[in-house]
């Protein structure tokens, strides 16, 4: 802490003496006295004798450590004035676009095979391996060690399989999960909000995290193509084409409201499940029960689900997430085009266009939806 003085003076007339005291006031670091009180530092830009006001981002690493250092109300990416540092322009680690509102971007990174999306992140893999995210900072860049095949996101982490088969996890450490996985060779990993499950080259599954709902104990012991996790709870497609749930059924998530029958494509998101048979119907239950036709890829956000159609182009259907804001005619609407893959995340959206671009749409608080 600093001091800085002031002198009051006082109305001789008033006081009836010759001089006015003097009186000092002490100011918190940061601020200093003006007419009796204490107010925030300018900044001086030196030479020039032009003061400025205080600005995010002056200072290395202010741009992705959480606080609102100008106290203009905005932290972060979030914060305009961090709009261009590698924080957030897309060129720095974990850095991702300026936020504000909802709207839509357009990524053009090169030979980009999956984007993945978790709360307020997304994160995009090329075919070299290389991973690169935006929105959000959680302050966990450990993912710029490694090269991965397959990436997935939820909540507030994300989760990877190396070259080398390992399974690696990065951004908040909730319950262990983005810590040490299971010593094995894994061919693709889902991340869930507390829990992560992967497939083994020997095609089962193997979990670790929070296991209070029976999310790790009660897993399939049988051969898995595909799983998901969400919140709480965890689905998977057998290898006979069927379906497995367990976990928490606090709305029915694991109570499997689909036909018996063949599916092909999966995907759970905090307390709901859509899994799409091999007829083209995505059969959505938990949180929301929906029912769509015509697909051939689907994704479940927070009440809400998207789905790619026969000819390529996106739809999407619910009463939350993206469809749950203030400008919602505008973020409701998915992009125009073809694409070949798609993610959904709590309030927004990012699909992989036929091109080899980035879309995204929904939430754009902290740059999710504006890929570098």
């Amino acid at each position: 802490m600093h001091r800085s003085i002031v002198v009051v003076s006082a109305l001789l007339s008033l006081v009836g003496c010759k001089d006015a005291p003097e009186e000092e006031i002490e100011c918190e670091e940061g601020t200093h006295a003006e007419d009796g009180e204490c107010v925030e530092d300018s900044v001086d830009t030196g030479d020039t004798g032009i003061v400025e006001e205080a600005t995010e981002g002056l200072a290395p690493g202010e741009c992705s450590d959480g606080l609102d250092n100008d106290q203009d109300g905005a932290i972060d990416c979030a914060d305009p004035d961090c709009q261009t540092s590698p924080e957030c322009d897309g060129t720095g680690p974990g850095g991702g676009g300026g936020g504000g509102g909802g709207g839509g971007g357009t990524g053009n990174a090169e030979d980009i095979i999956q984007v993945a999306t978790n709360f307020q992140q997304s994160c995009s893999l090329t075919a070299g391996g290389e991973v690169n995210c935006w929105g959000y900072n959680y302050g966990n860049f450990s993912y710029l060690d490694y090269e991965f095949t397959q990436i997935d996101g939820h909540y507030n982490q994300f989760c990877g399989v190396t070259v080398d088969g390992d399974a690696v996890c990065w951004g908040y450490d909730v319950w262990g999960s983005t810590l040490s996985s299971p010593e094995t060779s894994f061919k693709s990993v889902a991340a869930g909000a507390t829990t992560v499950c992967g497939i083994t080259e020997a095609d089962t599954l193997e979990c670790w995290g929070n296991d209070s709902y029976g999310q790790i104990s009660y897993r399939p012991t049988s051969t898995v193509k595909q799983v998901e996790m969400g919140y709480y709870h965890g689905c998977a497609i057998n290898m006979d084409d069927s379906l497995s749930c367990w976990g928490n059924y606090s709305s029915n998530q694991t109570s499997v409201q689909a036909p018996t029958g063949a599916y092909l494509d999966l995907d759970s998101s905090w307390w709901s499940t859509c899994a799409l048979d091999d007829g083209g119907t995505a059969w959505c239950w938990g949180d929301y029960d929906s029912v769509a036709h015509g697909l051939t890829s689907v994704g479940v956000g927070y009440n809400y689900a998207c789905g790619i159609q026969t000819d390529s182009t996106l739809s999407c259907w619910g009463t939350g997430g993206i469809f749950d804001q203030t400008e919602k005619s505008e973020r409701a609407l998915p992009p125009e085009g073809e694409f070949t893959q798609l993610s959904t995340g709590y309030y927004h959206a990012c699909a992989l266009s036929v091109d080899g671009e980035i879309e995204c749409w929904g939430s754009n608080d902290y740059g999710q939806s504006s890929p570098p």
